[in-house]
């Protein structure tokens, strides 16, 4: 990029549309045999952003008249600025085609034209020219090693243009079986990865769920395009219909591959007692369902030379603000309980934050502030417990007239940073 032109871009950047319009006419008569393309087009783009749309226009115009009667050539810079003009006025299908007329006349490098053009067509949701445009790379290009990781990868761009068409109502269903044959002929030809997979996943949801489990399972076409088993395992839980399947799926994703994530625990929880819209499930049962995998993970946790995490503790909360009463001694406790533990990591007042809010008592928010207070007080030199506990309880709205800024600056005073230790018990 020249000179020039980074000037209009940083303009462009400030956000000063005026100076960036004024620099690109200036640049606009900088191109050896002609006006510069890529300078005429920021010069549009910012007129559009001055909200002169017309003279934007009218200038473009010019512009492609120059193209077509053969008085300005375009190279790929060219291009690209006049891509980002008609994205701006949500019009990219122009550059889309302007892309494929360079491409259909052998210029530069075919390869990267196609793949702008479809790209171009995509974002404009027009998904039958990129399916065509697809089906052309796929023709062309399907050995080339310069842009692509296999020859199938052309092959699941027509899939994923031809499933667009469905999912924006533009065909009907019957075009999935093209999308899925599409999909299975790029992972016989090398497409893989995990999002080769989930595309597999949505594009059978209407169709078939099963044939989809099958390609996942050991020994199936999809079985080595993810990167861990517990990859893998998401997937299958995400495909599913069984609800004691995905409970078990869920189970084994904590059990075996990540104690620590809230998301396997909460999607855990959720599958054990979300599902019971009707309820057509024991809450006894559930309960010491979740219980026994809490209770195991945090045994493990203990007799390993670990640091004690927290999903597992939290997941105790979250369990009890289910199916329990949030206003009882025993979610108090808890909270207290999670408190005591994790207290010190600036998480901790967010992770307890929907909890407490929960608590609609009076009286028991009053305890619940007492009783974390009382905690923080146990660690005089630790700071974080004090600042999460006085959080916590700003939150619940008892006693504390300061905002959290005002709290957390508070504490800060406090700090002697000559003697280089804190004194911050409340007073």
């Amino acid at each position: 990029m020249s000179f020039k032109l980074s000037l209009v871009y940083e303009a462009l950047a400030a956000g000063n549309y005026k100076n960036a319009a004024k620099l690109a006419l200036n640049a606009e008569g900088r191109r050896k045999g002609g006006i510069c393309a890529a300078a005429r087009a920021l010069r549009c783009l910012a007129l559009v952003r001055l909200e002169k749309g017309r003279e934007a226009e009218e200038l473009m115009h010019g512009l492609r008249q120059g193209v077509r009667e053969g008085k300005i050539v375009l190279d790929m810079d060219d291009l690209h600025k006049m891509q980002m003009y008609y994205r701006e006025v949500q019009r990219e299908e122009e550059a889309a085609k302007l892309f494929e007329e360079y491409w259909t006349a052998g210029s530069y490098s075919d390869e990267l034209l196609g793949r702008c053009a479809f790209m171009s067509f995509f974002r404009s949701k027009q998904y039958m020219e990129a399916q065509r445009v697809a089906t052309r790379l796929s023709r062309s290009f399907s050995g080339s090693k310069e842009f692509t990781a296999s020859p199938g990868d052309y092959s699941l761009w027509c899939a994923l243009a031809s499933y667009m068409q469905v999912w924006s109502n533009q065909v009907d269903d019957r075009f999935l079986a093209i999308a899925i044959g599409l999909t299975k002929k790029a992972i016989s030809l090398g497409s893989k990865g995990p999002e080769v997979a989930r595309f597999v996943q949505r594009i059978t949801e209407a169709t078939n769920k099963e044939d989809y489990r099958a390609m996942i399972e050991e020994g199936g076409p999809l079985y080595s395009h993810f990167s861990s088993e517990a990859e893998r395992l998401e997937a299958i839980l995400d495909s599913e219909e069984s609800r004691e399947a995905r409970i078990d799926v869920a189970e084994r994703l904590i059990e075996f591959h990540d104690h620590d994530s809230w998301t396997y625990w909460e999607r855990f929880i959720d599958e054990i007692i979300g599902d019971d819209t009707q309820g057509n499930t024991d809450e006894d049962a559930d309960r010491s369902r979740i219980l026994r995998l809490i209770e195991s993970v945090q045994k493990d946790e203990k007799t390993s030379s670990l640091k004690v995490k927290r999903a597992s503790f939290l997941a105790r909360v979250e369990l009890e603000s289910r199916i329990g009463n949030p206003n009882s001694e025993e979610f108090l406790g808890l909270i207290l309980n999670y408190f005591e533990r994790f207290g010190d990591r600036p998480i901790c007042s967010s992770d307890l934050r929907s909890y407490i809010e929960r608590i609609s008592a009076p009286q028991m928010r009053r305890q619940l502030s007492s009783n974390l207070l009382h905690a923080a007080s146990l660690h005089p030199e630790q700071w974080d417990f004090h600042v999460t506990a006085r959080f916590l309880t700003y939150w619940m709205g008892v006693d504390i007239p300061e905002s959290p800024s005002e709290l957390f600056s508070r504490f800060l005073e406090r700090a002697d940073p000559r003697s280089g230790s804190m004194s911050l018990n409340p007073s």
